[in-house]
């Protein structure tokens, strides 16, 4: 996952990919890759500024990519707020295409979407990650930032809260450092208040 001094410089080389909206989905909304390349138009709802997770691009048994209705499981199925920055290129996208509102917002494959979050990770000169690497730090943003355990889940489609700990609970080495100094003046505090009581 990405640490918090390298994502300004990833969003900053976002801006240059063709897949920029793609890439911000997973690290600012959370949202897996088969969500984001099964996104279809009508989830994108431009006047409530929100985008719902209704569809998943996946792989079949003939390894063949179909557009399965559903999420991966009922949590999944969820709506997101879209913050303006992502929802006016998402409008921008829409005028420039024209696409129908069945159509895919994305016409590429998660395979596509992988090698261009790996590009732009080169480009800006950080920590290589994946589509999954970004999900996993929005969801260690959530954490640093104290949001809920139940709004994060809801937000980014977790059904176990284990699940969501165990596995997407990341601490940064950022604040894994600042809370280590928290904890070292608390004892060195201590160790003051031992000598002026003696």
């Amino acid at each position: 996952y990405v640490q918090p001094e390298e994502i300004p410089k990833l969003m900053e080389a976002a801006k240059k990919d063709k897949y920029e909206v793609a890439i911000l989905m997973a690290l600012w909304l959370g949202m897996r890759r088969s969500e984001i390349c099964g996104l279809c138009w009508d989830c994108v709802d431009t006047e409530k500024s929100s985008v719902t997770i209704r569809r998943t691009l996946v792989m079949d048994k003939t390894n063949t990519y179909i557009l399965r209705e559903g999420a991966k499981n009922a949590s999944s199925q969820r709506t997101i707020p879209c913050p303006d920055y992502i929802m006016d290129k998402l409008k921008a996208m829409q005028s420039a295409t024209g696409r129908r509102m069945d159509n895919r917002v994305f016409s590429m494959s998660p395979d596509t979407l992988r090698k261009h979050v790996h590009s732009v990770c080169a480009a800006a000169g950080i920590t290589d990650t994946s589509t999954h690497g970004l999900r996993h730090t929005n969801a260690a943003v959530m954490r640093h930032l104290g949001i809920s355990d139940d709004h994060a889940m809801q937000r980014g489609g977790w059904t176990e809260e284990r699940t969501y700990k165990n596995i997407y609970s990341y601490v940064f080495a950022s604040t894994a450092k600042q809370e280590d100094k928290q904890i070292d003046d608390f004892f060195s505090g201590k160790l003051t208040e031992k000598k002026a009581g003696e």
